[in-house]
């Protein structure tokens, strides 16, 4: 899948891949930890009018009973 065309949610990578690209990675460069991007995309998402925040859990459930959370990295 080398083709954005492809993509089920094409307009939501669109955005994505433009504010890491063409926002975030040119003002920020390389060399800092993985937070300072995370935020910088938040600022970024939220400029292009998408809502975004950091860190959110995701919740599994089995049952309508909670049975795992975590934060991806």
């Amino acid at each position: 899948m080398n083709n954005l065309a492809d993509l089920k949610h094409k307009d939501v990578t669109e955005k994505i891949l433009h504010a890491f690209y063409k926002i975030v990675y040119p003002q920020l460069g390389y060399g800092f930890l993985e937070r300072a991007y995370n935020n910088a995309m938040v600022v970024a998402l939220t400029s292009l009018g998408m809502k975004a925040a950091p860190d959110v859990e995701i919740k599994a459930y089995e049952n309508h009973r909670k049975t795992a959370a975590w934060r991806p990295e």
